[in-house]
């Protein structure tokens, strides 16, 4: 066998003739190092570029015995693994006791005996070479798992965005909100550096939070939620809530069912249907709430105007406290300052003379009267529009959907 293929021993002893008899008695078979002190063996063990496979370790050595040694080695993430045999002239009980609890994997008493050297080390290092084979295999498993694990969680998350989508045929002027509550709820989340179950549950819970409303009639959903009266709104409100049945029996959506659930509850109390206050409602519903509501604002279905961003985010500002978490708030605002434009920017407010046939509106007033919205801008809607701004001598304020959402 060359020195290249052979197992490296290192021997730590602080009499040359003990280093001397160990070396001829090992040396035919394995590679041989040597260290006269404790100090001078950590050097040794610890070095990852000439990594050693078994230590034969004294124990009475002056500065640093062997236990000092051991427990050195021990905790060093290069030498921590390697088998460590003490060799030593101790022969008591308790002494080779304390030596195997500090993690010594044998214990061998002078005078020493050349063949039983040899066995114990020969069985040591067969071990060790077993330990690291069924580590490969783990290893090798768990990466296995894991990149399953992986696909199955990108092939679901896939089929939650296309169910979600469903969802939004029922209303062309809400399409891509539920993927940019979910995505901002996310980033949300993450500056609020939760762990990657609630980063992930907000998120489903995002894209699966309209659910309930493939049900609703079309007149219900259409209108803004603050303009319903007050049977309109708990007909929506118990839809939303009672698609909470869809994730019972599913344990990775429980969660996110849950969340879907507390949606309607305020953070002072006040909300339904439970009443729940500040910490009782799940942190992913209260990020939820604000990143759905914000959405709500902006694409003019929370009341009967369109907000712009700052003014979307005023209205959360003001209500924090009572429907909102502060602490939410904070990671919100940081979020929305870095990702606005790319997450939630839905719509902008344009002149009549820039808005040409295809585009969508979402309403076009004049002051605070509202003649047009949810509409397809077509040449006929761009005349009568032009019509009444010389009848009413003032121009349109447009706001018209952008279409990269």
């Amino acid at each position: 066998m060359s020195d290249k293929n052979k197992n490296t021993i290192l021997l730590v002893d602080d009499e040359p003739v003990n280093l001397k008899v160990l070396s001829k008695i090992l040396m035919p078979e394995f590679n041989v190092k040597v260290a006269n002190s404790g100090k001078q063996g950590i050097k040794i063990a610890t070095n990852p570029n000439d990594p050693v496979d078994l230590v034969l370790l004294d124990i009475m050595m002056p500065e640093l015995d062997g236990y000092q040694t051991l427990k050195y080695l021990k905790n060093d993430d290069t030498a921590k693994s390697i088998p460590v045999i003490f060799v030593t002239a101790l022969s008591e009980e308790s002494d080779e006791q304390k030596g195997l609890e500090l993690g010594a994997v044998d214990y061998i008493t002078k005078p020493i005996k050349p063949a039983i050297v040899m066995s114990r080390v020969k069985t040591h290092l067969e071990l060790k070479a077993s330990r690291e084979n069924l580590q490969g295999l783990v290893d090798e498993r768990t990466r296995e798992l894991n990149n399953s694990n992986y696909l199955l969680k990108k092939s679901f998350v896939e089929t939650v965005k296309s169910f979600s989508l469903l969802l939004e045929t029922k209303d062309k002027f809400l399409a891509g909100h539920s993927r940019r509550v979910a995505e901002f709820s996310r980033k949300v989340a993450m500056e609020m550096k939760l762990n990657q179950k609630n980063i992930d549950d907000v998120f489903l819970a995002g894209l699966l939070s309209r659910i309930g409303a493939i049900t609703l009639p079309d007149k219900l959903i259409e209108q803004p939620f603050n303009l319903l009266d007050t049977e309109g709104r708990e007909t929506v409100i118990n839809n939303i809530l009672d698609a909470r049945r869809l994730f019972i029996n599913i344990p990775s959506l429980q969660e996110v069912g849950h969340i879907i659930e507390c949606q309607f509850e305020n953070f002072d109390g006040s909300g339904v249907p439970k009443a729940l206050a500040k910490g009782q409602i799940p942190i992913g519903t209260r990020i939820l709430t604000m990143c759905r509501d914000y959405d709500l604002l902006h694409v003019g279905r929370m009341s009967s105007r369109v907000y712009s961003s700052s003014g979307a985010l005023d209205y959360i500002k003001k209500r924090t406290g009572k429907y909102y978490d502060p602490a939410v708030l904070e990671a919100f605002t940081h979020v929305l300052g870095a990702n606005a434009n790319k997450y939630i920017e839905a719509v902008r407010e344009i002149g009549l003379a820039d808005l040409t046939a295809g585009m969508f509106i979402v309403e076009a007033r004049f002051d605070e009267q509202v003649y047009v919205r949810n509409l397809e801008a077509t040449n006929e809607i761009i005349d009568g529009l032009e019509d009444l701004q010389h009848q009413l001598h003032q121009s349109p304020v447009i706001t018209v959907k952008l279409k990269n959402n």
